[in-house]
């Protein structure tokens, strides 16, 4: 893979389109740097991206996701900044219009060890950062009124993996599995404590001429999270 990398750019730039109720219709970017840290580790990709809408909207971030040590170590990290404004004509069905801007500033990070044959054991942290208000004193009693209210978590925990596909981005053949909690605490910089344990299972085998069957199971228990 790294001698077919060399011989192609290793930059990548792509226009992103969308339209959803939350931004509006949104046109913006992406560009990625791929990079191969030896011959036997997973491309790593290096990207920043951004986004305007029509509501004024704003969304960027960064974001990494590499291979190294020959693949025995892994490490995603990325940051998110975001101000959305929001015109509802309807607010969630209660009849009443609103107007809202709301600040966004997220990060997180995994690092993963490669323990034995296809299994990781690693660590992992969030921050995030939720700011929100009404462009007048009305939009503010209706946020107040249905429970809309700034927030901030942070939280670190802990992750078991199993990763045996034959690539991440489109895999043929081989499973996933990612164990992980996350500890959410007021002295981590949040608002409230609580957790929240994921699995993540997927199977990937491939049949035919080109097909593949693939099998997803994602599960989450939050214990004590806050109503936001």
């Amino acid at each position: 893979e790294s001698s077919l990398l060399s011989e192609k750019s290793p930059w990548l730039i792509a226009p992103i389109f969308n339209s959803n109720p939350k931004l509006g219709t949104a046109f913006g970017g992406i560009g990625g740097y791929l990079h191969y840290f030896d011959e036997k580790s997973r491309p790593s990709i290096f990207a920043v991206t951004a986004q305007y809408s029509n509501t004024d909207s704003i969304i960027g971030g960064a974001q990494a996701r590499t291979s190294f040590d020959e693949d025995g170590q892994r490490l995603i990290a990325g940051v998110v900044y975001g101000y959305i404004k929001n015109d509802y004509d309807d607010y969630l069905g209660t009849g009443v219009p609103l107007k809202s801007n709301g600040d966004l500033r997220s990060g997180i990070v995994r690092y993963l060890y490669r323990v034995k044959d296809n299994w990781f054991i690693g660590a992992q942290g969030l921050y995030q950062n939720f700011a929100i208000s009404g462009e007048t004193d009305f939009d503010d009693v209706v946020l107040d009124t249905v429970g809309v209210e700034p927030y901030k978590s942070g939280g670190l925990g802990l992750v078991a993996q199993h990763d045996s596909r034959d690539n991440e981005n489109t895999p043929t053949q081989g499973w996933y599995l990612n164990v992980n909690n996350m500890a959410y605490r007021e002295s981590l910089g949040g608002d409230n404590d609580f957790d929240v344990y994921r699995i993540d299972f997927r199977y990937y085998m491939q049949h035919g001429k080109g097909h593949v069957f693939a099998l997803r199971q994602l599960n989450h228990l939050t214990n004590d999270a806050p109503t936001v």
